[in-house]
Protein backbone atom coordinates (compact mmCIF):
# COMPACT_ATOMS: atom_id res chain seq x y z
CA UNK A 1 0.00 0.00 0.00
CA UNK A 2 1.40 3.51 -1.17
CA UNK A 3 1.26 6.43 0.92
CA UNK A 4 -0.53 9.53 0.23
CA UNK A 5 1.51 12.73 -0.17
CA UNK A 6 -0.04 15.85 1.30
CA UNK A 7 -1.02 18.66 -0.80
CA UNK A 8 0.77 22.23 -0.46
CA UNK A 9 -2.76 23.29 0.62
CA UNK A 10 -2.44 20.74 3.64
CA UNK A 11 1.19 21.64 4.51
CA UNK A 12 0.47 25.44 4.46
CA UNK A 13 -2.77 24.42 6.52
CA UNK A 14 -0.60 22.55 8.95
CA UNK A 15 1.94 25.46 9.41
CA UNK A 16 -0.74 28.36 10.06
CA UNK A 17 -2.56 25.83 12.52
CA UNK A 18 0.97 25.62 14.48
CA UNK A 19 1.55 29.50 14.46
CA UNK A 20 -1.93 30.14 15.27
CA UNK A 21 -3.40 27.20 17.27
CA UNK A 22 -6.93 27.67 15.78
CA UNK A 23 -8.72 26.21 12.91
CA UNK A 24 -10.91 28.44 12.38
CA UNK A 25 -8.36 31.56 12.16
CA UNK A 26 -5.93 29.49 10.10
CA UNK A 27 -8.74 28.65 7.97
CA UNK A 28 -8.90 32.25 7.29
CA UNK A 29 -5.52 32.77 6.34
CA UNK A 30 -5.34 30.32 4.38
CA UNK A 31 -8.73 32.05 2.39
CA UNK A 32 -10.88 28.67 2.94
CA UNK A 33 -14.04 27.70 4.73
CA UNK A 34 -13.37 25.88 8.47
CA UNK A 35 -14.88 22.74 6.82
CA UNK A 36 -12.59 22.79 4.42
CA UNK A 37 -9.49 23.09 6.82
CA UNK A 38 -11.29 20.62 8.72
CA UNK A 39 -11.29 18.34 6.05
CA UNK A 40 -7.66 18.63 5.13
CA UNK A 41 -6.29 18.08 8.53
CA UNK A 42 -8.49 15.11 8.66
CA UNK A 43 -6.74 13.83 5.30
CA UNK A 44 -3.42 14.89 7.57
CA UNK A 45 -4.07 12.89 10.30
CA UNK A 46 -4.88 9.79 8.26
CA UNK A 47 -1.81 10.57 6.39
CA UNK A 48 0.45 10.79 9.46
CA UNK A 49 -1.52 8.52 11.47
CA UNK A 50 -1.49 11.01 14.17
CA UNK A 51 -3.74 13.56 15.64
CA UNK A 52 -1.61 16.24 14.97
CA UNK A 53 -3.38 18.75 16.65
CA UNK A 54 -5.35 18.35 20.29
CA UNK A 55 -8.60 20.63 21.13
CA UNK A 56 -8.35 22.18 24.77
CA UNK A 57 -10.07 25.48 25.69
CA UNK A 58 -6.65 27.35 25.26
CA UNK A 59 -6.73 26.18 21.16
CA UNK A 60 -5.17 23.87 19.23
CA UNK A 61 -1.82 21.99 21.08
CA UNK A 62 0.36 20.62 18.53
CA UNK A 63 1.35 16.42 19.43
CA UNK A 64 4.82 15.61 19.44
CA UNK A 65 4.52 14.60 15.95
CA UNK A 66 3.03 17.27 14.84
CA UNK A 67 6.12 19.37 16.26
CA UNK A 68 8.55 17.19 14.66
CA UNK A 69 6.73 17.63 11.59
CA UNK A 70 7.04 21.35 11.33
CA UNK A 71 11.04 22.13 10.56
CA UNK A 72 10.33 19.56 7.54
CA UNK A 73 7.20 21.02 6.62
CA UNK A 74 8.69 24.74 6.80
CA UNK A 75 11.58 23.39 4.43
CA UNK A 76 9.20 21.70 2.08
CA UNK A 77 7.49 25.50 1.79
CA UNK A 78 10.71 27.16 1.53
CA UNK A 79 11.98 25.53 -1.11
CA UNK A 80 8.28 25.40 -3.45
CA UNK A 81 7.92 29.20 -2.57
CA UNK A 82 11.47 29.82 -3.76
CA UNK A 83 11.28 27.74 -7.11
CA UNK A 84 8.01 29.32 -7.75
CA UNK A 85 8.79 33.26 -6.73
CA UNK A 86 12.50 33.07 -7.99
CA UNK A 87 13.26 36.57 -8.64
CA UNK A 88 16.19 35.24 -10.98
CA UNK A 89 14.36 36.75 -14.29
CA UNK A 90 16.55 39.98 -15.43
CA UNK A 91 13.63 41.88 -16.52
CA UNK A 92 16.72 44.77 -17.40
CA UNK A 93 16.52 42.35 -20.55
CA UNK A 94 12.96 43.37 -21.57
CA UNK A 95 12.58 45.07 -24.66
CA UNK A 96 8.47 46.03 -25.12
CA UNK A 97 6.59 48.70 -25.97
CA UNK A 98 2.95 48.41 -24.22
CA UNK A 99 0.29 50.40 -25.81
CA UNK A 100 -2.81 51.94 -23.73
CA UNK A 101 -6.08 53.64 -24.80
CA UNK A 102 -7.35 56.09 -22.45
CA UNK A 103 -9.43 58.86 -21.96
CA UNK A 104 -8.22 62.66 -21.52
CA UNK A 105 -5.24 63.02 -18.98
CA UNK A 106 -5.59 59.22 -17.54
CA UNK A 107 -2.40 58.73 -18.10
CA UNK A 108 -0.94 61.32 -15.71
CA UNK A 109 -3.75 60.77 -13.24
CA UNK A 110 -4.12 57.14 -12.76
CA UNK A 111 -0.73 55.84 -13.75
CA UNK A 112 2.20 57.58 -12.26
CA UNK A 113 3.23 55.45 -9.53
CA UNK A 114 3.46 52.72 -12.20
CA UNK A 115 5.70 54.79 -14.82
CA UNK A 116 8.10 55.16 -11.96
CA UNK A 117 8.26 51.69 -11.10
CA UNK A 118 8.75 50.59 -15.08
CA UNK A 119 11.80 53.08 -14.74
CA UNK A 120 13.42 51.34 -12.25
CA UNK A 121 12.26 47.92 -12.65
CA UNK A 122 12.01 47.79 -16.49
CA UNK A 123 13.80 50.50 -17.99
CA UNK A 124 13.87 48.95 -21.62
CA UNK A 125 9.73 48.71 -21.45
CA UNK A 126 7.58 51.62 -22.50
CA UNK A 127 4.17 52.56 -22.66
CA UNK A 128 2.41 54.41 -25.22
CA UNK A 129 -1.09 56.31 -24.37
CA UNK A 130 -3.54 56.83 -27.32
CA UNK A 131 -6.61 58.19 -26.83
CA UNK A 132 -9.60 56.41 -27.18
CA UNK A 133 -12.15 58.62 -29.36
CA UNK A 134 -15.07 59.84 -27.36
CA UNK A 135 -17.63 57.23 -28.92
CA UNK A 136 -15.79 54.76 -27.09
CA UNK A 137 -16.08 55.22 -23.83
CA UNK A 138 -19.83 55.50 -23.87
CA UNK A 139 -21.99 52.19 -23.02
Amino acid sequence: MSKTIPSFEELYLFQELFKHRSLSFAAAQRGIAPSSASYLLSHLRQIFQDDLFLKTKNGLIPTPKATSLLPPIQATLANLEEMVFNDSVEFQIIKRTIRIGCADNAPFSLFPYLLELLREQLPNVTLDFFNLPINRLHL
